[in-house]
């Protein structure tokens, strides 16, 4: 699943981070002028940025929704599927109405109520 594949990867970075700084620390008891870390594999920051962002969820909230709305479906079978898309496409569509429109969105109070509806 992929929460244990980005533990398991945010773990890597973080100590091959913590094994270069060591190596880089002239008063480290591990210093060396060697640029290898004891013959493990290392990865560039930029590669294990791009990898970090593939395993990680673009948005948590959609991942949320998306993973609620598959349950839902799953537990009720009985309802038609339509049903489910028809509401998901009503509440996108309030939401864009609310801040498209200043009748609506100058009501907002606090601005997480506009980055909600974003």
């Amino acid at each position: 699943n992929n929460p244990s594949i980005q533990n398991d990867f945010s773990y890597y970075r973080r100590t091959m981070s913590r094994k270069r700084l060591e190596c880089n620390d002239p008063h480290s008891a591990g210093a060396s002028s060697s640029p290898s870390l004891d013959g493990e594999v290392d990865m560039r920051d930029d590669v294990a940025n791009r990898m970090s962002l593939f395993y990680a969820h673009p948005t948590p909230l959609l991942n949320a929704l998306s993973t609620t709305t598959k349950k839902f479906v799953e537990m009720n079978v009985d309802l038609p599927l339509e049903n489910t898309t028809d509401c998901l496409c009503l509440m996108a569509c309030v939401c864009r109405v609310m801040t498209e429109n200043p009748a609506y969105y100058t009501r907002f109070e606090k601005e997480e109520t506009m980055l909600f509806c974003v």
